[in-house]
Order: C-alpha cells, then structure tokens, then sequence
C-alpha cells in the first residue's frame, strides 16, 4: 500500500511539473506573441506618421509653388497692364494732337463698322472733335465702303457726340445694328483677346 502511494504521489508531482512547465511555456509564448503585435504596431504607426508628415511637406510644397506662380503671374499681370496704360496714353497724345496718322486710322475704323452691318444706310457717331474728319471724307468713305459693299452706301453723320477718345461707333439708320469701333471698345477688345499675345511678346522665352 505505500508503495502504491508513493507512487501515485510521484506521478501527481510529475503531472503537476507537466503543467507547470505547459502553462510557463504557453505564458511565454504569449509574452513574446504579444511584443511582436505590439513591435508591428508600433511600426505600422511610424509607418503612417512618417507617410503623414511626407504627404504634408509634399502638400505643404505644393501650396508654397503654388502660392509662388500666382505672385509672378499677379506680377506679369500688372507689368501687362502698365504696359497697356502706356499706349494709351501714347494713343491719347496722337488723338488729341490731330495727327494724320490718327486720321486715317479713323476712317479705317469707319469703313470696318460699316463693312461690319447689313444694309446700305448707314449712321456715323464720333466725339465733337472727330465729327470734321469725318464730314471731310464722307464722300471717300461712301465710295470706299459701296466698292467693299458691292453696293451703293450712303453714309450720315450723327449730331448725337459721343463721350469717347476716339474712334466712331457705326449704326443702321433704322438704329437696329450697331457696331462699336470707338477706341476704347478697341482697348477693351485687346484685353480680352489679345492679353494672351501680349503676355507672350513680353516674357518670351520665360519659364514660370
């Protein structure tokens, strides 16, 4: 009997040492399992820290490029415009000094809103200081603008003036189609369409 006891009590003191063993192995396993989630967590998160800060300098670049074109381009716009002023103000000591040059470009621009309308009769407003050129060549420009028309044009000349630098604005008699070739209609046109062609006749060769 106490043999039997004996050895009962040492295979319990085996079983036991059994699971002492199984349960300290398991306990480090999942120590180690539980530092190497904790290892690949935390460099998952640098991982995406350091991806944030890369997409926020890259964004923060951008903005700063960004900002950089829109200061030169706010700068070439006003270079642009200084430059347009200029002309214009050339222009304005041309109209006002009564040159010959200023002369016939207002004829042209007569003939071209005429030639611009349908029908033959035609209405012609000017500033009061323009109206003499006109009256002076109103039989050339009738002439001129029939042989364009392939028909025979009668031209009039407003007592309405208009408060303009220049230019003439054309209308049908019946005052249903208008053409304004006045100059400042024609500045304007030029900021419009042409601001593209000044801009690279000014900076040609410049990379922003």
């Amino acid at each position: 009997m106490e043999s039997l006891k004996s050895q009962i009590k040492f295979i319990h003191e085996m079983e036991t040492e059994e699971l002492v063993e199984e349960a300290e192995e398991e306990a480090r396993k999942t120590v180690k399992d539980a530092e190497e989630k904790a290892a690949q967590i935390r460099e998952e998160k640098m991982q995406e820290i350091a991806e944030k800060l890369r997409d926020r300098e890259a964004s923060e670049l951008a903005v700063t490029k960004l900002d950089g074109r829109k200061k030169i381009l706010n700068l070439k716009s006003r270079l642009v415009e200084e430059a347009i002023t200029k002309s214009v103000g050339k222009l304005k000591t041309i109209v006002e000094g009564g040159k010959i040059q200023y002369k016939a470009s207002l004829k042209r621009l007569v003939v071209e809103g005429a030639t611009k309308l349908k029908g033959t009769q035609f209405q012609i407003l000017t500033n009061s200081r323009d109206k003499k050129v006109v009256k002076e060549s109103l039989k050339e420009l009738e002439k001129e603008i029939s042989k364009l028309k392939g028909a025979t044009v009668s031209l009039q000349i407003s007592e309405e003036s208009l408060n303009t630098l220049g230019g003439a604005m054309v209308q049908t008699r019946d005052k249903r189609q208008m053409f304004n070739d006045t100059l400042e209609a024609r500045i304007s046109w030029i900021r419009q369409e042409k601001i593209g062609e000044i801009f690279a006749t000014l900076f040609k060769g410049e990379k922003e």
